[in-house]
């Protein structure tokens, strides 16, 4: 996973960080807060995670909680 403040600075990103370990193909993580039309681009604090299970399904059986340096869940 990787981050940007400003989606304009190419420049900005962080380096990636590994969220998860095994799993079949890539991850994927969708906003839920419809009043902040958060979707695939734009999540908040919490988040679906998705990936394709051991079944060849996607699905989201978990929630993913995003955190700033130094705080607790």
């Amino acid at each position: 996973m990787t981050f940007n403040d400003d989606l304009s600075d190419p420049e900005g990103w962080t380096p990636p960080g590994k969220i998860f370990d095994g799993g079949r193909w890539y991850p994927q993580v969708i906003g839920v807060d419809a009043s902040r039309r958060e979707t695939d681009k734009l999540a908040g604090r919490v988040a679906r995670f998705f990936m394709r299970g051991a079944n060849n399904r996607g699905g989201s059986r978990w929630e993913i909680l995003f955190l700033r340096p130094g705080e607790a869940p």
